[in-house]
This record gives C-alpha cells, structure tokens and sequence, in this order.
C-alpha cells in the first residue's frame, strides 16, 4: 500500500500535524516520485501503450508528458508523474483492462450527481500515472479536473469532496509524436493544444506554473455549483 493512500496519510492530512510536517513530507515525496520518473517512465509508458494499442483504444500524451515530449524531446527534468488523455467513452473499457494488469488503481475522481469518472489514477511500480477522460465536441475537448480541498475530510478513510474545475482545448484531429523511439498521438495543432493548457509562453519553461492558478483554460465551479469525489482505492 502507498503511504499517500494510507490510513496514517488520511489522519495527518485532517490533523495539526499536517501543517508542521507538510514541508517535510512534499520534499521526500517529490525527491522519491522524481528517482521513480527516471527508473520507469520510459517503461511505463511503453507498457501503457502496449495495452491500449492491442485493444484500439485511442490515447494521447497529455500535460507535463506533452509538453516535454514536444518542448523538451524528453520528460521534463521537474515533473513527478506521467499524464495520458483518452476519449470518456472508452472508461469503462480502460479501467476493466488495468484490472488485471501491472498497474494499481490508486485513486479515481468523480463528478457530479452522476458520478460521471473524470480521471483515474494508478501507480506503476513506484511511479504514478494520471488518466484524464476527454468529452470531444466539434474542434475542441474538454475534460473535468479535480483538487482536493485544505481542511476538507476524508469520508470512512476511503473518499473526500474535491473542488471540480472543466478544462477546454482545442482538437481538430490527432497527430504523430516520436517520443523516446516510440510512436504516441498527440492533438493537431499541438501548438495551440499545448498554448490552451500552459499560455502562449509554453516553450519557455517554467518549474514555478501551477496549473490549478496559472492555466488560462480553465473555468472553476463553485462547490454548490459542481462537486466532484475523490475515492481512494485499498
């Protein structure tokens, strides 16, 4: 069991403790998920692909993993995890194929009365991997992001209400991208695909950008207006 999924995790994070130590565990934390990018990225990704391809299911590199595969020619030295996108149709069918697979489902969040899935998240060996679900419409998508409140608790250890933001980007087809000698999609153009998440600026980097405050595509509700679940899995 990861520690940030744990029973003891859950109590810190609703405790006073959680202010003293939180500087501490997000130094060790980042320093371990940053050794883990450099052992398994390559690895996971491959390993992801091999899955998805074999059961034509459509993805594309997403966030961070975009934009340094597109800027950079490699993952970005700051980044902590790996992101993929794949279209909300295909859910269901993703999750049930990762159930038997090397990856661990380690949380996923759901919005709205509906529970509609908007991201799940597994752990591949070490190091985690984010799956956003992208509603396509017209020449553009859009998917639902979702961050978890200070102060708010966890519900039986096991879920909290987090704060629901909807991304929109624009998406006129899917193109080619090399990426470590491997083929991966990515959304044409993706120079504004990647504008619409990180500004018109992407190309410079930027370990400071928090794409919660910064991103200029973003519309955030109100949790009266739109709430969404997070649920930890084991």
């Amino acid at each position: 069991m990861n520690f940030e999924n744990s029973k003891v995790y859950f109590f810190l994070r609703n405790s006073v403790l959680y202010g003293m130590l939180q500087p501490i565990w997000r130094f060790y934390y980042r320093r371990c998920r940053k050794r883990a990018m450099k052992l398994y990225a390559c690895e996971l990704l491959e390993n992801m692909k091999q899955i998805l391809d074999k059961n034509n299911i459509l993805f594309w590199l997403d966030f961070g993993t975009l934009l340094g595969a597109y800027r950079d020619k490699n993952f970005i030295s700051y980044d902590c995890d790996i992101d993929i996108a794949i279209l909300y149709e295909d859910a269901e069918r993703v999750r049930n194929l990762l159930k038997n697979s090397d990856f661990c489902l380690t949380h996923e969040y759901r919005v709205g009365k509906a529970g509609e899935v908007a991201q799940l998240s597994y752990k591949y060996k070490s190091l985690s991997i984010d799956i956003c679900f992208y509603h396509k419409k017209n020449e553009s998508m859009y998917c639902y992001l979702c961050s978890i409140l200070p102060g708010v608790s966890i519900v039986n250890n096991r879920r909290c209400v987090v704060a629901v933001a909807k991304c929109v980007v624009p998406c006129e087809k899917f193109a080619n991208i090399n990426f470590h000698k491997l083929i991966y999609h990515a959304p044409f153009p993706t120079e504004e695909y990647l504008a619409a998440h990180y500004g018109p600026n992407f190309m410079i980097p930027d370990s400071k950008f928090d794409y919660t405050k910064d991103a200029p595509n973003i519309t955030n509700y109100a949790i009266e207006e739109l709430a969404g679940e997070c649920i930890y899995n084991g």
